[in-house]
């Protein structure tokens, strides 16, 4: 065997695996660098993203190994001629070739980025530019601007994994909330972050999209449950909006049918279901005020929930009545609450068509009628009077 051929796997030994990523480095380098110099640069590199990431992703070790290799060569006097000092040599110009590349296609005030920074935005020039996007080429640049290996787009992933899971279960239109303490904690963590994730994916695909032919096709598409396993990036997003808006109308669904008739907002939802699922084991435990949930607001909450099933006569005990005019109280100061006239109207519905004890009962679900407002003073005109009305007559 020669000497040189000898040196170079011994050097080869010596390096641990850095040798071949310089190999690999080589070729992508050489690649981007004829396409940063081709007159149609910016399509090309659209068609090659993911070899922009990889070796954006790749570079901290080249350049970790290429200071390990020239120390070595140094301190162990490698011959120059020897193949790993020479791939070395021509990676390190390469690189230097592609920042510069780079640095002249993004412009000047990119200047103080490094060869990675500038790779990273290379890709997000030539898949954000807004374009028209053509009929035939819809799905094809869904998945260029949609990779699957963009953060959002991962976090997208999970966020439908997450959904899917929940929601594709059945659920019964019993009184129970479908899910357990810990799955609603899990949910209500990756609400926020899987929602942001979908809104910055839609817009990277609305700043592309200059005519919105590429949005309306997409959200189309996203109004299909997914009938496999997603396999791309554009695949993965769709399935989130499909189970993003699934599920947004499966939790709206919950609170009208558990806290008709006041309406459940967004930002209360999640601690609203939380009580629930705590008071189907302890019927005593309160809704707690939060910076998104007023006092007078979880009052009404707690009323409207305890009228939803009123008991049958024996088991509305003194302590059941009680309990009741508590919630009334605690719900009377949010009288600026347009939830409240509803709840009070409804109560007051509801003292007018109850029958006493010894009479046969002739309502049944009577908190979703729609009726006129009545205030003409003949009734009682807040919650706790309603509530004690409503006592005497069923007493």
């Amino acid at each position: 065997m020669p000497d040189g051929l000898d040196h170079d796997d011994s050097f080869r030994l010596r390096l641990e695996g850095r040798a071949e990523k310089l190999e690999v480095a080589r070729l992508r380098l050489t690649a981007l660098a004829q396409m940063l110099t081709s007159i149609r640069w910016k399509s090309r590199l659209r068609s090659n993203t993911a070899l922009l990431r990889e070796t954006a992703a790749a570079q901290g070790g080249v350049e970790e190994a290429l200071t390990v290799v020239a120390r070595r060569a140094k301190s162990e006097a490698w011959p120059p001629s020897s193949d790993v000092v020479r791939t070395a040599a021509e990676v390190e110009r390469l690189s230097n070739r592609v920042a510069s590349l780079s640095l002249r296609r993004l412009g000047v005030q990119c200047r103080p980025e490094d060869l990675s920074q500038r790779l990273e935005h290379l890709e997000l020039v030539v898949l954000a530019e807004p374009r028209l996007v053509l009929p035939g080429q819809r799905w094809k640049t869904a998945q260029q601007v949609l990779p699957l290996t963009h953060p959002d787009v991962k976090r997208a992933a999970d966020f439908a994994g997450l959904l899917e899971s929940l929601f594709k279960r059945p659920m019964q239109p019993s009184a129970r909330v479908p899910f357990s303490l810990e799955e609603l904690d899990t949910l209500t963590q990756a609400w926020p972050d899987g929602q942001a994730a979908l809104a910055s994916l839609w817009a990277r695909v609305e700043r592309v999209d200059t005519a919105g032919t590429l949005t309306a096709f997409l959200r189309r598409r996203a109004s299909n449950m997914p009938m496999r396993a997603p396999l791309n990036g554009a695949e993965r997003v769709l399935a989130a909006e499909f189970w993003s808006h699934f599920a947004e109308g499966r939790l709206e669904e919950l609170g009208q049918r558990l806290v008709a008739p006041v309406a459940c907002a967004e930002g209360e939802r999640f601690e609203v279901l939380r009580w629930l699922i705590q008071r189907e084991t302890s019927p005593e435990v309160r809704l707690p005020a939060s910076s998104t949930l007023s006092d007078a607001r979880g009052g009404l909450i707690e009323l409207a929930v305890e009228l939803s099933a009123v008991p049958p006569p024996k088991s509305r005990t003194e302590t059941w009545w009680r309990k009741l005019q508590l919630r009334a109280q605690r719900a009377q100061s949010a009288e600026a609450d347009p939830d409240h006239q509803k709840l009070q109207d409804n109560l007051r519905l509801f003292l007018r068509v109850i029958q006493p004890p010894h009479k046969t009962p002739v309502y049944r679900a009577v908190a979703t009628l729609s009726h006129a407002v009545v205030s003409n003073g003949s009734e009682p005109a807040t919650l706790v009077a309603l509530v004690e009305a409503m006592k005497t007559k069923l007493s």
